[in-house]
């Protein structure tokens, strides 16, 4: 591996080999020599082409997601999977050679190899290459020292080291646009190490593979890069001359189905999570269209009354002729008129503090954040309201979202039918709800939900909540002493009603977006744990055993939820782990599990740049915390520690006794119970053991 001395090397010596062939080819006498030579081969690459039986594909092993060599020493990739396909549909044998890509090409044209995969085309190249049809695309583009500025194209790189791959087309294409300060490596892999250790600031390479090892050796935060240089075809190429071959290939290549590309192409490539204005404008003009129609609606409301007053003036002055009762008249409708206006800087005080609190709102949040902050935002805003609900129809169901002075776990675990949900068209008072409620569902449920209320309510300012239209939900705001709601509070909820239509509807949109950010940190988990036979599955297996201990505690659906997933992600710190470490079998050195320690920290943190509920940043920090104090990475104890992090410690160790160290299920449950108290939460490991045995009682069968 080059490791940064040999900046002096200078990019000449690449193009040794299509000098002499341009040398070579100089003499008329010799090419009639060599063209009658080529009639030859091609006659009999014609003859025979279709009788071939074996071909050998060399491909860069340091080229993810198209050719790598996984964990376990075997060919990996979009490459390799596609030429599986072809092996099946041709019966044409395949064998994989994995090399560093400067030995890719000299391979090809010493016979060694019959076809080079994940090659751009050059002219330079197609004198010595004959190259098939092309199968992706890819960018090159220029990375960069986060803390460097300028950068943007190649001519900003003069004065640098620059860090290139050796034998790769970028290194040709940066000589010849003026780069001469070349440094270069024997694989993308080792590029993006050089960088890491600082021999390099600048270096040149393929998008894809790059961001690949950026974020295996955690630098995606330390480097940006700049627009494309250029996109170029990825291609497969044979020798000069083999043009059956050429056809023998492509033929094969087009009988796979194009469902089968497109599978291995999202197979590798995953699924992008993207926001489109266009979809979130149309909601955006309806929040601007909903203010500005109310502030229109006001100023109208305000002119309105002072042409009233003023012309109450006027026919006074007519009709009364006593300047006393003249006086007296205008002292009364000057009271009326300062009241009319205190009355609307009083709702206009009001109408803009909402429009302070829901600027300041955000859709993004998770669903229970999202609905028990808009709960609280309407509670501020109605001063005759101490305690309200937000509840939703889901399905055949309905249930409480958000509850606000009440017994929010009653209410939340009550099983309610969406036929028995109090339903209004408008913002509207009722009287004593809970007896309407007697009207519209079972007197037992009534029962539950007047118990849950704790007292009596004397009255509600319902606010119905629609998504496109359709009712799905409504805002209670609840008066627990006998006070009146004022038309202020009726009209503002009016407006506030509809805005939070509008922001349901946005937190539709959205959840779309973290469920794909979700799904793609999942993907890594699977990709990671590909690299050892030990460790596959074990993530997926985890959350199965954390939620039947979840339920067996009896937590609620959304604790069951949020366990699932933080038991799925706990491991994503590992990929900042060296592989030598992660999937190493025998006992860890004193320094290699400290720096092992260090995994929970890179999971909140990524979990963090992701997107996720804040919540699953501190249960997948301190998922390897001991009940004692004795864990890490903080060694806090006891109930310091988050509960569903407790579960997934005793899941997590379990799966690993009983599937990695190959333990008895009945000597784990007996360690289990041995460290209850010290490693473990007691409580949680007498939830835990029935779920452990059945599970293992599984495994044997």
């Amino acid at each position: 591996m080059n490791t940064g001395l040999d900046e002096d090397v200078k990019i000449r010596g690449i193009f040794d080999v299509q000098m002499q062939f341009t040398k070579i080819s100089g003499g008329e006498g010799f090419v009639r020599k060599i063209l009658s030579l080529f009639a030859v081969i091609l006659l009999g690459l014609t003859l025979f082409g279709s009788n071939i039986k074996m071909l050998k594909i060399v491909m860069d092993k340091n080229y993810p997601p198209y050719s790598f060599i996984d964990g376990n020493g075997n060919p990996a990739g979009i490459a390799v999977d596609l030429w599986r396909e072809w092996e099946k549909i041709t019966n044409v044998k395949v064998e994989f050679l994995m090399v560093d890509w400067k030995n890719a090409i000299p391979m090809i044209l010493s016979g060694k190899a019959d076809v080079v995969d994940d090659i751009f085309y050059s002219d330079e190249r197609a004198k010595i290459l004959d190259y098939t049809k092309p199968f992706d695309k890819i960018e090159t583009v220029i990375f960069f020292d986060k803390k460097l500025s300028g950068i943007a194209n190649l001519k900003s790189l003069k004065g640098f080291k620059v860090g290139v791959k050796s034998g790769d087309y970028d290194a040709a294409y940066a000589f010849q646009h003026g780069v001469e300060n070349l440094v270069f490596y024997d694989s993308c892999d080792s590029l993006v190490k050089a960088a890491k250790d600082r021999y390099i600031h600048i270096f040149i390479a393929d998008k894809s593979p790059a961001i690949y090892y950026l974020t295996k050796y955690n630098l995606m935060n330390q480097f940006k890069y700049s627009s494309p240089l250029y996109t170029s075809n990825l291609y497969r190429a044979v020798k000069k001359g083999r043009e059956a071959l050429v056809k023998t290939i492509n033929d094969g290549f087009a009988k796979i189905p194009e469902s089968t590309v497109k599978d291995i192409m999202k197979k590798w490539k995953g699924t992008s999570v993207s926001y489109n204005l266009t979809t979130f404008l149309p909601y955006l003009i309806l929040m601007i269209a909903i203010i500005g129609g109310t502030l229109i609606t006001l100023f109208a409301w305000n002119q309105t009354l002072k042409f009233k007053v003023k012309r109450e003036v006027r026919e006074l002055e007519k009709t009364i002729k006593e300047k006393e009762e003249i006086k007296k008249k205008m002292v009364e409708l000057s009271d009326k008129l300062s009241q009319v206006n205190v009355h609307l800087l009083k709702m206009n005080e009001k109408f803009m503090e909402m429009v302070d609190l829901i600027s300041n709102f955000s859709p993004l949040l998770d669903e229970r954040e999202f609905f028990e902050g808009l709960l609280d935002i309407a509670i501020s805003l109605v001063p005759e309201a101490t305690a309200g609900s937000i509840s939703l129809i889901k399905g055949e169901k309905w249930k409480y979202i958000a509850v606000r002075g009440h017994d929010e776990k009653k209410l939340k675990s009550l099983d309610l039918k969406a036929e028995w949900m109090f339903k209004i068209k408008k913002v509207e008072v009722i009287e004593e709800v809970v007896n309407e409620d007697f009207t519209i569902m079972p007197k037992d449920i009534a029962e539950k939900i007047k118990s849950a209320s704790g007292g009596h309510l004397y009255r509600n300012l319902a606010v119905p909540i629609e998504m496109n239209g359709e009712y799905i939900g409504n805002i209670f705001l609840d008066a627990l002493e006998d006070v009146q709601f004022s038309e202020e509070s009726k009209y503002l909820m009016g407006a506030f009603g509809k805005l939070a239509s509008s922001f349901v509807t946005l937190k539709e949109i959205n959840k779309i977006g973290v469920e794909n950010n979700k799904n793609l940190l999942r993907t890594l988990t699977h990709f990671m744990e590909m690299k050892s036979p030990y460790l596959r599955g074990h993530s997926e297996r985890v959350a199965g055993i954390s939620t039947m201990i979840g339920k067996q505690m009896n937590l609620s659906t959304d604790q069951i939820e949020d366990l699932r997933w933080t038991a799925l992600l706990h491991d994503m710190g590992k990929l900042g782990i060296p592989d030598a470490i992660v999937f190493k079998f025998e006992k860890l050195t004193n320094g290699e599990y400290e720096i092992l320690k260090t995994y929970p920290v890179i999971s909140e943190q990524i979990v963090s740049s992701f997107g996720l509920p804040k919540r699953f940043k501190k249960i997948v920090l301190h998922h390897r915390e001991y009940f004692n104090g004795k864990g890490y990475p903080d060694g806090i104890r006891d109930s310091e520690i988050p509960l569903l992090s407790r579960i997934i410690l005793i899941a997590d160790d379990f799966d690993t006794m009983i599937n990695v160290l190959k333990m008895d299920a009945e000597d784990v449950i007996k360690d289990i119970l041995k460290n209850s108290g010290t490693k473990y939460d007691p409580e949680i490991v007498e939830f835990s053991v029935d779920i452990l045995r059945k599970y293992a009682k599984k495994l044997r069968r």
